[in-house]
C-alpha cells in the first residue's frame, strides 16, 4: 500500500511538470511555468512559485511548451504550435499535417505571443477666459493617435488654437486662429529601418496663410523603441505648396525633410516630448520651414494628464508684412487611451 501511494505521488509530480512549459538554461538550470511572451531578446515565464521571470534569450539553451504559442520570426514567418526542446540555441516545432517540424535558432525569434494591435494616443483641450478691463477668450484642442503593428505604424495628428481679445471700450479682434492635420505611415523594411509617406495640411489666419500642403516620403531609423524611451530620425523629400491672402500669393517648391521624434519617461508620472522638422528648399538657397515643439506631460490619474508645451515655427519667406517666427505656449488637460 505504501509503495502504491508513493507511485501515485511521483506520477502526479511528473505529470504536473510534464504539463508545464520548461525553460532550459545554458548553465544547466531549468524553470517551469507558462511561457507568456518574448520581445526585445527577453523571454517572460510565469511561474507558480516566484511569479513572473524575465529571462534573456541569450541565457536560454532551449524551451518547451505544452500548448500552442505564436512565434514571430525575423523573416516575417509566423508559427502557431507547441514548441519542443532542441539542441542548445534552438527550439523545435512538432509540425502538423503536411507541415514538417523543424529546428529554429533562438536568434531568429522576434517575438512570442505579441500583444494585439491597437490604437493608442491622447486627446487634449484647454480653455482660458478673462473678464474685466480686458475680455479674453482662448481655446486649444488636439488629438494624436497611433497604431503600431510589427511591420508598420500609422500616426494621425490634428490641432486647433484660437484666441480673441476685446480691450475695454474697443472692438474685439482675433489674435490667434490656426489649425493643422496630418498623417504619416511607416513601413519597417528591417528591424530598425523604415520607409515613410506623410502629409500635412495647415492654415494660420493671423499669418495670412490660407493653405499649406506638405506631402512627402523618405526613410527613417528607429534608434530606440521601448516603454520608457522612443527616438527616431527621418530624412526625405517634400513638396511644399503655400497660398497666402492679403496680398494674394501662391508659391510651391520641392524641399528636403529632416526630422526627429523623442519621448522619454523622466519619472513614473512625468514624460518629456520633443519633435523637430525642417524643410529646406531645393530650389531657393536659404528658404526653409522649421517646426519644433517641446513639452512635459504629467499624469494626474491612470488616464488623465496635464501638459505644458512650447511650439516654435519659422518661415524664412512669410506673407508680406508678417514676422518670420511664431511661438505658442500651450497649457492643456488630456485623456490618454
Amino acid at each position: 500500500m505504501r509503495a502504491m501511494a508513493l507511485s501515485v505521488v511521483l506520477a502526479g509530480v511528473i505529470a504536473g511538470e510534464a504539463s508545464a512549459d520548461v525553460v532550459y538554461m545554458n548553465n544547466g538550470d531549468r524553470f517551469t511555468g507558462v511561457v507568456t511572451s518574448a520581445a526585445g531578446g527577453v523571454l517572460v515565464l510565469k511561474t507558480p512559485s516566484v511569479g513572473e521571470l524575465k529571462i534573456p534569450l541569450s541565457d536560454v539553451a532551449t524551451f518547451t511548451t505544452d500548448q500552442p504559442i505564436q512565434v514571430h520570426l525575423n523573416d516575417g514567418t509566423v508559427l502557431k504550435q507547441p514548441v519542443t526542446a532542441a539542441a542548445p540555441g534552438q527550439i523545435g516545432t512538432a509540425g502538423n499535417g503536411p507541415v514538417q517540424g523543424k529546428d529554429i535558432p533562438l536568434t531568429s525569434i522576434k517575438t512570442v505571443n505579441p500583444p494585439p494591435v491597437k490604437w493608442t494616443g491622447s486627446i487634449t483641450a484647454g480653455v482660458m477666459l478673462t473678464r474685466g478691463n480686458t475680455y479674453t477668450d482662448s481655446a486649444n484642442a488636439g488629438i494624436e493617435a497611433m497604431r503600431r503593428a510589427e511591420e508598420d505604424r500609422l500616426t494621425l495628428k490634428a490641432a486647433y488654437n484660437y484666441s480673441r481679445e476685446k480691450p475695454s471700450g474697443e472692438e474685439g479682434r482675433v489674435t490667434q486662429e490656426n489649425w493643422m492635420s496630418g498623417a504619416k505611415y511607416d513601413y519597417f523594411i528591417a528591424d530598425k529601418w523604415f520607409v515613410y509617406a506623410n502629409g500635412r495640411v495647415e492654415r494660420d489666419h493671423i499669418a495670412n496663410l490660407d493653405l499649406r500642403l506638405t506631402p512627402g516620403a523618405g526613410v527613417g531609423y528607429q534608434w530606440i523603441e521601448s516603454a520608457k524611451t522612443n527616438f527616431n530620425t527621418e530624412a526625405g523629400i517634400t513638396w511644399v505648396y503655400e497660398r497666402f491672402t492679403d496680398p494674394d500669393e501662391t508659391r510651391d517648391y520641392v524641399a528636403g525633410r529632416l526630422a526627429y521624434h523623442l519621448d522619454h519617461q523622466l519619472a513614473e508620472n512625468v514624460k518629456f516630448i520633443h519633435n523637430v522638422e525642417v524643410l529646406p528648399s531645393f530650389e531657393q538657397f536659404g528658404e526653409f520651414l522649421l517646426t519644433a515643439d517641446a513639452g512635459l506631460r504629467a499624469n494626474l490619474t491612470k488616464s488623465f494628464f496635464s501638459e505644458a508645451k512650447v511650439v516654435y515655427q519659422y518661415n524664412s519667406q512669410p506673407a508680406q508684412g508678417k514676422d518670420k517666427s511664431d511661438i505658442r505656449y500651450i497649457m492643456s488637460l488630456g485623456w490618454g487611451f
